[in-house]
């Protein structure tokens, strides 16, 4: 843990010594250059990652999702932020959650269900970084085609 603050207290007394000795505004444009990369990042438009969430939900369907593949905390949290932005009705999520728990052994029926409920309660983005580690658990696993090309 002393090693972290050693590192901290480094990149402090470099940022620094680089404010006494340059424009501001450079470092202004990088941390700007940053924050715009980490936003985009982040959070990506519906449209951009729709398909992707669509071929692992068919995945999800076809294929045995094991466990050690952040299923619950993670899977079905997108799928269930898909299901709800795509209009799915109880019946249509209720199938869906009975397709897609039958290929996680140990999961119970109703937990993609429950996630639905929390996500229009709480109305989460998709998180691109979580949609891209499943996507990444998902090839580990066998592979989905998800616009590889």
């Amino acid at each position: 843990m002393g090693e972290n603050y050693i590192l901290e207290d480094h990149i402090f007394d470099e940022l620094v010594d680089y404010l006494r000795n340059n424009d501001i505004s450079d470092l202004l444009s990088i941390v700007g250059d940053a924050v715009s990369y980490l936003e985009i990042d982040t959070y990506a438009k519906e449209s951009e990652i729709q398909g992707d969430i669509t071929n692992i939900v068919d995945f999800c369907k076809k294929n045995i999702i094991p466990d050690g593949t952040m299923r619950r905390k993670i899977l079905f949290r997108e799928i269930a932020i898909w299901a709800n932005n795509n209009g799915m009705t109880k019946n249509e999520i209720e199938k869906l959650d009975s397709e897609i728990i039958s290929n996680c052994p140990g999961r119970k029926k109703g937990e993609i269900v429950a996630w639905v409920d929390w996500v229009k309660k709480h109305k989460p983005k998709q998180n691109i970084k979580s949609v891209n580690y499943v996507m990444k658990l998902i090839d580990d696993a066998g592979g989905a085609d998800h616009g590889k090309g």
